[in-house]
């Protein structure tokens, strides 16, 4: 029964981590015939028409890869805009500038940057 929920929760997310436009709420995505087909497939890596305990936590790795990959670049330029200071460290205020930060594009640049 878990595996049948957790199959039920990854096939709402599907759409948006497949790169289909959700207007934030995946869960309110209507899928047609085509799109669910596509996304049993990918489940489905063997390609045998059915899905097996393995095939699902396969499919979910590879989606974290994917999101890890896609989103490596990203976290490095916000870790870069913290660091205030650029000694590759953020510190307690730092962090604590950019959580407080009405702007979250707004970085404050130490006295040293200036």
């Amino acid at each position: 029964m878990k595996f049948l929920a957790l199959f039920i929760s990854l096939s709402l997310a599907v759409p948006a981590l497949c790169g289909l436009e959700t207007s934030g709420d995946a869960a309110k995505v209507e899928l047609d015939e085509e799109h669910i087909n596509k996304y049993f497939k990918q489940f489905d890596g063997d390609q045998s028409g059915k899905l097996d305990r393995e095939e699902l936590p396969m499919w979910v790795r590879k989606m974290v890869d994917v999101h890890i990959k896609d989103n490596v670049p990203a976290a490095k330029a916000e870790f870069r805009a913290v660091d205030t200071n650029r000694d590759k460290i953020v510190t307690w205020e730092e962090y604590r500038i950019m959580m407080l930060s009405d702007d979250p594009e707004h970085v404050v640049y130490s006295d040293k940057e200036q």
